[in-house]
């Protein structure tokens, strides 16, 4: 009995010995410069990689948000970029040694609406050539609101008073030389006329007399 569980224990320390370790710290990582953007403005996306030897992904993005504008693979690793299919940017790579960094670039042109960036892991490689199973990420880009300011001028309307002292201001009174009673007219050229007939009239008064 004791050599049956010796041979066990041998069997399962044999055993543990075939199985892949993973160092702490490979990740695949999916940024944006802004998440918030204006129609005809760019979002610049990066696709970054810690502790990989190589990588297979696809930045997949909605189409009806976003214009292609370029892709392009960094010198991180030895890589390939395939944006032939619209709404996706494949990438494979590969290097002799792990890499930390960048290993793709898209930029992307803002159409309107609700739109998101997603990145699928197909397949990502450790220092080992171990294969290990990396969840995708997401990225959720919206428009910006914008703030519209509106300036109201209030009017005053001038008041009965103010009205009534700019009419009141605009006129003048003059005496009628035949009766001898005050008339008002407006102090302009209708006051002219008559001030010039009053003069008239006296004048031939003093001619007759």
């Amino acid at each position: 009995m004791k050599k049956v569980l010796s041979v066990l224990v041998a069997a399962v320390m044999l055993a543990a010995l075939c199985v892949p370790a993973f160092a702490a710290g490979e990740a695949v990582t999916l940024k944006a410069d802004k998440t918030e953007v204006a129609i005809g403005d760019t979002v610049t996306v990066t696709v970054d990689v810690a502790k990989l030897s190589g990588l297979e992904a696809t930045v997949n993005y909605d189409a009806d948000a976003f214009e292609l504008v370029s892709a392009t693979a960094s010198d991180l690793m030895l890589g390939q970029v395939n944006d032939g299919t619209a709404g996706a940017v494949k990438y494979a790579g590969a290097a002799a040694d792990v890499k930390d960094g960048t290993v793709l670039t898209v930029v992307l042109k803002y159409k309107g609406g609700e739109g998101a960036i997603t990145l699928d892991v197909a397949d990502a490689v450790d220092a080992d050539d171990n294969s290990l199973d990396l969840t995708a990420a997401a990225l959720a880009i919206t428009e910006a609101t914008t703030t519209t300011t509106t300036t109201t001028v209030a009017t005053t309307a001038p008041t009965t008073a103010a009205t009534t002292a700019a009419t009141t201001a605009a006129k003048t009174t003059v005496k009628n030389p035949t009766t001898g009673s005050s008339v008002s007219v407006a102090a302009s050229a209708a006051a002219v006329v008559v001030m010039a007939v009053a003069v008239a009239y006296t004048m031939k008064k003093k001619d007759e007399e």
